[in-house]
């Protein structure tokens, strides 16, 4: 039997949290992120505020751009997020500072962004399997401070080759959209999609349109 994929959406607002669990989505994510390095990113009591609306039965997703294994310890241990989804990649985060962030696994689980347009993509994903849950395939643009985030889609080939290969789950993301996320599940079968810049509003780009939001999770399910 086919299990639906599960959604991940990327916010920014408190406010946004209910209506966009409300239209089906599984994961709230959001950017916890003490030096706001990112015009998405919330501070420490923004991101409690995100966390207290989530309804019951939906699961919370706490993206960090920090390298930095103590102060990502100290930011789980106030958030106690579902997930940790660790932005800053296999670039700045290498298996023996991951080795490191093992203890959190025990209530937290870590998800570690790969760019499938780097080099070698598949290699860096069998390297790190061993120390992480799940992997957010992402476009990866190097003058970012973190991997992901562009609303680029890359070679979706590339991520169906490693979501096969993989030993963990893996969450596709990168310009995903209504339009797209169809295709792109039927094309990768990842775990679960994400999406941040393509289901926001047009007029205030860092707030989410929930029509966008409704058909993304329902045509993910659908796929």
């Amino acid at each position: 039997m086919n299990v639906p994929v599960k959604t991940q959406i990327a916010l920014a607002h408190p406010a946004d949290v209910v209506p966009c669990s409300e239209a089906g989505v599984d994961i709230i994510a959001f950017v916890a992120d003490p030096k706001k390095l990112s015009p998405s990113s919330l501070d420490v009591a923004q991101s409690r505020e995100v966390l207290s609306e989530i309804p019951s039965g939906h699961q919370s997703t706490a993206i960090v751009f920090s390298s930095d294994v103590e102060e990502i310890h100290r930011l789980v241990d106030v958030l106690q997020p579902d997930f940790l989804q660790l932005a800053a990649g296999t670039h700045r985060l290498p298996v023996s500072k991951l080795e490191r962030l093992q203890p959190l696994r025990a209530k937290t689980k870590i998800i570690l962004a790969v760019g499938v347009n780097d080099a070698a993509p598949l290699e860096c994903v069998r390297r790190i399997e061993g120390v992480v849950d799940c992997i957010i395939l992402d476009t990866n643009d190097p003058s970012r401070v973190d991997v992901g985030a562009t609303g680029e889609v890359h070679d979706w080939g590339i991520s169906a080759e490693i979501t096969s290969e993989s030993a963990v789950p893996t969450m596709l993301a990168g310009g995903l959209s209504a339009e797209n996320v169809a295709m792109a599940v039927q094309t990768v079968r990842p775990w679960a999609v994400d999406s941040f810049s393509l289901t926001n509003r047009n007029d205030e780009p860092l707030r989410k349109d929930l029509h966008k939001v409704a058909t993304f999770a329902r045509r993910a399910r659908e796929a």
